[in-house]
């Protein structure tokens, strides 16, 4: 489930890639999909943390959203 996922994000927030979009992965935004959503979140070398910035129905234009 996406709570799970989220979790998880802690331990092991490399393990999905980065987005597919020029702009947002040059902002090193990722992205993983939890069955109907997708959740974009970035990770913060700096003070180790990962931080989640949204969480979308995966039928959104989720481009123009973020």
């Amino acid at each position: 489930n996406v709570e799970a996922t989220v979790s998880s994000l802690s331990t092991m927030p490399y393990r999905y890639r980065l987005v597919n979009d020029d702009y947002l992965s040059s902002k090193n935004f990722r992205r993983c999909f939890v069955k109907k959503y997708v959740i974009f979140y970035k990770i913060y070398e700096e003070n180790k943390t990962v931080m989640v910035h949204r969480i979308l129905h995966a039928r959104q234009n989720w481009v123009d959203i973020l």
